[in-house]
């Protein structure tokens, strides 16, 4: 593989209360991109297993119909996954229903984030290239990880925020049960303040395509909007994609299979869960992990004690602020 043209440096992050290495990663693409001229100073807290895999990622092949599924983690990823991969594949329920999503949609980074497995190894950026188009791609990266050929060639993406509160509850779940994380609630939120977590920092990644949602490739949304008129949302999907917007008859079809007890009871839900469980000796996952937990809109009211509440929303003020946005703006709370 060619050697990519774009600096990066990479900075073991000593503070990360992880299982395994961290790192401070910064990439800088250079004056070719479009949306932001000034990306030398972002970073994004990886693993210590992804520096050696950066160049993969940033000389990544696009293709002209690639689209990509961009989000932090746990902001209703495989839920858009699934909605995107049934309006790019004219509402194929059959195929959806007896694939398995990471198959149909690969996490492209996923094998450069983990610990090597030598009993079943697995290389999803090789995946992810050998997926017949159109594709439908997987990615937590922040923007300016993202493979430097998206931006020259304008590549439809489609991102999916989700308040802090609900993605820092959910982040907690799915980190602590993973075994890459070990401790209180209240020492993950710190953690989480203080980007010493994976694909940290949260504000900037949301932020960053916010600021670009106007841009004609990409498809800005949130899960409480997806909650709040999935239907909505399909349709104005529909209309990105260039594909024609359905009958009723398959909306409403395609708004009881997107349902979270479908997704989660179906053989696609149930393939993730197989997926995660099988690497479960790598990770140290507890024996109660659930990939799709609860799924629902305010489940920090029941989960974060008020102090944490009133930590994060003071904590995100200052974001707030400085971007001149509001929650009800990037979510639409």
């Amino acid at each position: 593989m060619p050697s990519t043209a774009v600096n990066y440096r990479c900075e073991q992050r000593k503070s990360a209360p992880e299982a395994f290495p961290m790192f401070d990663i910064y990439v800088n693409q250079g004056k070719d991109i479009p949306f932001n001229r000034d990306w030398a100073n972002r970073r994004c807290t990886m693993t210590g297993f992804y520096p050696e895999h950066i160049e993969r990622m940033l000389n990544f092949k696009i293709r002209s119909d690639d689209v990509w599924v961009v989000t932090m983690p746990k902001c209703g990823t495989t839920w858009m996954q699934e909605t995107a991969w049934l309006i790019y594949n004219d509402f194929d329920f059959e195929k959806a229903k007896s694939t398995p999503l990471m198959e149909r949609s690969p996490f492209v980074e996923m094998s450069g984030f983990m610990p090597p497995r030598p009993n079943k190894p697995i290389d999803t950026f090789k995946d992810a290239e050998e997926l017949k188009s159109p594709r439908l791609l997987k990615t937590h990266l922040p923007a300016s990880f993202l493979p430097t050929d998206i931006w020259k060639k304008k590549s439809k993406m489609i991102y999916v925020s989700r308040n802090v509160k609900d993605a820092v509850v959910s982040f907690y779940h799915f980190a602590s049960a993973l075994g890459v994380f070990h401790g209180t609630k209240e020492e993950f939120v710190e953690a989480f303040m203080n980007d010493d977590l994976f694909y940290t920092p949260y504000w900037p990644h949301i932020l960053e395509f916010y600021h670009m949602r106007n841009e004609p490739n990409i498809f800005y949304t949130s899960f409480e909007r997806m909650k709040k008129d999935l239907k909505g949302v399909i349709k104005d999907l529909c209309i990105f994609l260039d594909k024609r917007i359905p009958s009723e008859e398959i909306l409403d079809k395609a708004v009881d299979h997107l349902s979270f007890d479908s997704m989660k009871k179906s053989s696609a839900g149930q393939a993730l869960q197989k997926d995660m469980e099988e690497i479960k000796t790598d990770a140290n996952i507890k024996n109660d992990f659930e990939f799709l937990r609860r799924g629902v809109v305010g489940s920090y009211k029941d989960e974060l004690p008020e102090q944490l509440v009133k930590k994060l929303d003071q904590w995100s003020a200052k974001f707030l602020k400085e971007a001149n946005v509001t929650n009800e703006q990037l979510f639409g709370l």
